[in-house]
């Protein structure tokens, strides 16, 4: 199965290291070309112990790969992990702007059954909004997942053991390969 995280910041590329580290075919992507460049080169932008290595270790395994093509990214894989940055403003509320224009993203570049599921730390209610705004957009099946974000400094690299732990709020029964 090949999976996709939308996002190479910190969210993202802990999320798509972990993934690859668990087996999967995974594609980092990122709209932002000087850092999936970066990456590629194994340059990791970002500090959290054990990261490079594992970024480095699944890369030279043909695991993990690193792409600005949103694309093809999106029409190669079956789940799509959302993973970007949320930073709010001055009254704490999140930033969406970044998971909207994913979400047109995914929703122009879909042409099959996708599981999409939001990593990035987002408000109650988010997942719903975000499958009403793809949905809106095509005519195709979409399940959507909510992943409550565990990273903390230092440790996000070991949270990703979690993932099938902390999944919540799978939105409509399982359709598409596994379902009716």
């Amino acid at each position: 199965m090949h999976v996709a995280v939308m996002g190479a910041g910190y969210v993202g590329l802990v999320t798509a290291g972990g993934l690859a580290d668990l087996g999967l075919m995974v594609t980092s992507a990122d709209i932002n070309q000087e850092r999936i460049q970066r990456l590629g080169e194994g340059k990791v932008p970002i500090f959290e112990p054990g990261l490079e290595e594992l970024v480095r270790r699944n890369t030279q395994a043909g695991r993990l790969s690193f792409s600005a093509d949103i694309q093809t990214t999106v029409r190669n894989s079956l789940v799509i992990f959302v993973a970007v940055g949320t930073n709010g403003g001055q009254n704490g509320e999140a930033d969406l702007s970044q998971v909207w224009s994913v979400a047109d993203s995914i929703a122009d570049c879909m042409e099959d059954y996708k599981v999409i599921v939001t990593k990035s730390t987002v408000p109650v209610g988010t997942a719903a909004q975000l499958r009403e705004r793809i949905t809106s957009r095509l005519n195709g099946l979409l399940n959507s997942m909510w992943f409550p974000i565990r990273n903390f400094l230092g440790k996000a690299r070991r949270s990703k053991i979690s993932f099938t732990l902390t999944a919540s709020s799978l939105e409509a029964p399982l359709a598409g390969p596994w379902g009716s």
